[in-house]
């Protein structure tokens, strides 16, 4: 029931597309955050290791016991998931499913790339999205 995710697309050229079709979806700011996250994170795994990247399966999401998701983790990122959740308010809710795998031990910790809330509590990170974007970039 959620909303369709175009990774990896310019979100002006789906705005653009939803507008002149009228029946296309218009993306969410959520889904643009995730697309935007996706995007720096592939960017940087081509920094550290050029021309190591072989699919966007290195890096999408992966597939909870449960069926949830979690958007971005792969091999590469050492067992760090990174999660688009672009909210203002608690993230308790937001950071369970990610948590929940920090647990079982699948995922080493999480970082939820948010709107504006900052928390540093084990072992789900909540960061400002643009934040995580600079820190990606350094």
């Amino acid at each position: 029931a959620t909303q369709y995710k175009a990774y990896f697309m310019d979100p002006l050229l789906a705005r653009l597309v939803a507008l002149r079709q009228g029946g296309g979806f218009e993306p969410a700011t959520s889904a643009i955050t995730e697309q935007q996250l996706g995007l720096h994170l592939l960017r940087q795994h081509e920094a550290e290791r050029p021309g190591t990247f072989s699919s966007y399966t290195d890096l999408l999401s992966m597939r909870t016991p449960s069926g949830s998701e979690i958007d971005f983790v792969g091999a590469w990122t050492d067992r760090i998931a990174f999660e688009g959740k672009y909210v203002d308010e608690r993230i308790g809710r937001e950071g369970q499913t990610a948590k929940a795998q920090v647990d079982a031990g699948v995922l080493r910790g999480a970082v939820l790339a948010t709107r504006g809330i900052i928390s540093f509590s084990e072992p789900v990170w909540a960061i400002p999205a643009p934040l995580v974007v600079w820190l990606l970039a350094r």
